[in-house]
């Protein structure tokens, strides 16, 4: 029998590129009672949910008596409720996307002042019209150039610039698979295609899983940089600034100072070329 490796199959379940509040978009995971059909979560008191998923199963939010695949929720509690006809298994867990109530904010490596900084970008001072320097008519455009450089060379290196949930079916018959997207800094859980949890073991960085030695693994596990290294960083300006010097032509190629810099960081010998 041939021993091997593949990736079969993955899912992002939470990306957070999103702009949103208090501390940005956060992925928790949430104990239940088995039989029940309703659990009280503290942590969603004032929160709003993006995505909800039951052992894998993306959930739908409502406002009125929910059905399959559906669940309301009550901020003010914080009791999120399932139909009435599909009660939580034993060991279940609850996968949720969520933010809560406070300012504004990114979860992208840098924000737009910084970008206008590193362009150089000022205003000008009409003593008649207006008596400030700041310049905000690209402020939107910079924002995008930001998230689409960031994607740009997340799929050059293979890395993940800022944290992410991803859900991946593999096989490991050969053992040491390659965990994708990385830096993976912590694993969710290791289960068959069935969702009876395995007993595995990884590499120190969690960059490999060495164990289970099988066909059909589910991994659920959390990747992405918390602080971007500074010459990634870099060259996230640099391809922005290009991106940014050629708006409004069609350039499909990237910047290649950005390519330079980001070139010592690719990933070699994964799923991911």
């Amino acid at each position: 029998m041939n021993k091997y490796n593949l990736l079969k199959d993955e899912k992002l379940i939470a990306d957070g590129s999103s702009v949103t509040a208090a501390n940005g978009l956060q992925t928790d995971y949430f104990d239940v009672v088995a039989g029940e059909n309703s659990v009280i979560i503290t942590d969603m008191i004032g929160a709003n949910i993006s995505l909800l998923f039951r052992e894998g199963e993306p959930y739908e939010k409502v406002t009125g008596t929910p059905a399959a695949l559906e669940f309301t929720h009550d901020d003010t509690t914080g009791e999120i409720v399932f139909y009435s006809g599909l009660t939580f298994n034993s060991g279940e867990k609850l996968t949720i996307v969520y933010t809560t109530t406070g300012g504004a904010t990114s979860t992208e490596p840098m924000t737009v002042q910084e970008v206008k900084d590193y362009l150089r970008i000022e205003g000008f001072i009409d003593d008649i019209d207006s008596p400030s320097s700041d310049y905000d008519d690209d402020d939107t455009l910079i924002g995008e150039l930001i998230t689409s450089a960031r994607q740009r060379l997340e799929a050059f290196t293979g890395l993940s610039f800022i944290p992410k949930t991803y859900q991946i079916e593999i096989c490991n018959l050969a053992g040491d698979f390659v965990i994708p997207y990385g830096p993976v800094t912590e694993i969710v859980s290791v289960e068959d295609t069935s969702g009876t949890a395995l007993t595995y073991t990884t590499t120190i960085n969690l960059s490999k899983l060495k164990t289970p030695v099988q066909d059909d693994i589910v991994v659920e596990y959390v990747c992405g940089y918390a602080v971007l290294p500074k010459v990634l960083k870099d060259a996230m300006l640099k391809e922005i600034a290009y991106q940014y010097a050629n708006r409004g032509d069609e350039v499909t190629e990237m910047s290649t100072h950005a390519m330079m810099l980001a070139s010592p960081f690719k990933e070699v010998g994964t799923w991911l070329g």
